[in-house]
C-alpha cells in the first residue's frame, strides 16, 4: 500500500522536474531565436556583444529614445522599392531599437519575385506602426509620360496601397498615404509632374542632398555662404527672395505656360531655388541615398560608409538649435546584404546589415529622435514644413 507521504514526495519531485524543463526550454528558445535575429560580425565581435546587451533591456522602446539636447537632432529613415531584404534584415534591427521607418512601395513590385516583399509583409509593417508610402506603380521615369500615364503611375499607386492596407479605409484624401517618392529622383522639376503629385499627396520626396530644410529653400546646402545663421532660426534663409510672382494660379496650382504638351520639361531652376518654402519645393523634399558618395572610390567600404553616415546625420547641427529643428536628414536605404565584403554584392545600393546595425546603434546612443516621414507636415499658413510629433 502506497503511503500518503510517498505520494506527496512524488508530486513534489514531479513539479520540480516540470519547472526545470520549462526553464531550460524557454532559455533554449530565447537563445536560438536571438541567434536567428542578430548578425554576427567577425570584425566587431566585442561591439556587437555590447550592442546586444544594451538593447536587450526590457525597458528599451521608442519612448526612451528621447533627445537630451532640446530635441534638436532628428532623423527620418526611409526604404525604397519593397525589397524583401528590408523586411528580413532591417526590420528586426529597427524593432529592437524601437525605431519606425518609412517604406516607399512600388505597387507592381510587391509579390513579383522572391526578392520583393509580399502584401502580407507590407501589412505587417503597417500594423506595427511603420509608414507605408507611395513610390509609383512601376518605377519608371515620369518626365516623358502623358497626363493619363502620370495619373496612373502617381495617383493609382496611392489607391493601390489603400486597397491593400491592413485596415480598410475608404478615405482617399491627401492625408492617407501622404507622400510620394519620385522614381530615379526624376520629375521634381517638371511642372506637369509636380501638379499631378499635388493632386494626390501632401509632399514629394526626391534626392540626393544631405538635408531637407523645413522653412526655406531645400537646396541651400549648395550656397551655404549666403545663409545668415540668426536669420535661419527665424525662418529666413537669405535676404534675397526671388519667388516668381506669376508661378501659382488662384487654385495654388503651378502655372504651365506651355499647355500644348503634357511632356513639358520646363526648367524650374528659378522656381525651385528660392528662399521661401512654397509649393514647388514642398514637392521636392530632399533625401540622402545610402551609398558611397565618394566618386573617386568605386569600392564599397563599410568603415568609410559609416563615417559618411555620421557626417550626414550630424550635418543638421549647423542649422538646428534653441530647441528648434530647421533641417533634418532623410536617409534612404534600398537593399540589404549579409555579405560583409560588399564587393560581392550585385547592387551598389545594398547595405551590409552589420553596418546598418552600427548606424542604428549610433543614432540610439547619441539620442537622435528617429521619425517616420509622415511626421513631416506642411503648414499652409506659415508656408513651411514642421515635425508634427515635436510640436
Amino acid at each position: 500500500m502506497i503511503k500518503r507521504k510517498d505520494i506527496s514526495n512524488c508530486l513534489i519531485i514531479t513539479c520540480i522536474a516540470i519547472i526545470s524543463i520549462l526553464i531550460l526550454g524557454s532559455t533554449f528558445l530565447s537563445v536560438t531565436t536571438y541567434a536567428l535575429v542578430w548578425p554576427n560580425s567577425t570584425n566587431n565581435g566585442n561591439t556587437d556583444n555590447n550592442i546586444k546587451r544594451n538593447i536587450n533591456n526590457n525597458t528599451h522602446n521608442t519612448n526612451t529614445n528621447t533627445n537630451n539636447n532640446n530635441n534638436t537632432r532628428a532623423v527620418i529613415i526611409a526604404f525604397d522599392d519593397a525589397l524583401k531584404s528590408q523586411f528580413i534584415y532591417a526590420k528586426p534591427i529597427l524593432d529592437r531599437f524601437g525605431f519606425k521607418g518609412s517604406f516607399f512601395i512600388v505597387c507592381n513590385y510587391v509579390g513579383k519575385s522572391p526578392d520583393r516583399m509580399t502584401w502580407s509583409d507590407v501589412q505587417t509593417l503597417e500594423r506595427q506602426g511603420h509608414d507605408i508610402e507611395s513610390h509609383s506603380m512601376n518605377h519608371i521615369r515620369l518626365d516623358d509620360l502623358s497626363q493619363q500615364q502620370l495619373n496612373y503611375e502617381i495617383g493609382q499607386s496611392k489607391q493601390c496601397i489603400i486597397d491593400h492596407a491592413a485596415v480598410t479605409n475608404t478615405n482617399t484624401s491627401n492625408n492617407i498615404v501622404p507622400i510620394f517618392a519620385y522614381p530615379f529622383d526624376i520629375g521634381h522639376t517638371n511642372i506637369t509632374v509636380i501638379n499631378t503629385v499635388a493632386k494626390y499627396y501632401q509632399l514629394g520626396r526626391t534626392g540626393d542632398k544631405p538635408l531637407a530644410f523645413l522653412n526655406c529653400d531645400l537646396a541651400l546646402e549648395d550656397k551655404k555662404s549666403h545663409i545668415d545663421q540668426s536669420a535661419y532660426y527665424n525662418g529666413y534663409c537669405s535676404s534675397n527672395s526671388h519667388v516668381p510672382t506669376n508661378l501659382f494660379n488662384n487654385n495654388n496650382t503651378i502655372i504651365n505656360n506651355n499647355n500644348s504638351s503634357n511632356n513639358n520639361k520646363s526648367n524650374l531652376s528659378s522656381a525651385v531655388y528660392y528662399d521661401t518654402l512654397q509649393k514647388v519645393n514642398r514637392y521636392s523634399v530632399r533625401s540622402w541615398t545610402h551609398h558611397v558618395h565618394n566618386t573617386n572610390n568605386s569600392l564599397y567600404n563599410s568603415s568609410q560608409m559609416f563615417e559618411q553616415f555620421i557626417q550626414e546625420v550630424n550635418s543638421q547641427d549647423e542649422y538646428n538649435g534653441k530647441g528648434k529643428i530647421n533641417a533634418i536628414p532623410i536617409i534612404t536605404y534600398h537593399g540589404f546584404s549579409n555579405t560583409p565584403d560588399m564587393n560581392y554584392s550585385r547592387n551598389k545600393y545594398d547595405t551590409d546589415i552589420h553596418l546598418f546595425f552600427r548606424e542604428m546603434k549610433y543614432l540610439y546612443d547619441h539620442h537622435f529622435t528617429v521619425l517616420p516621414m509622415s511626421d513631416l507636415r506642411y503648414n499652409k499658413n506659415n508656408e513651411d514644413l514642421y515635425l508634427n510629433c515635436l510640436n
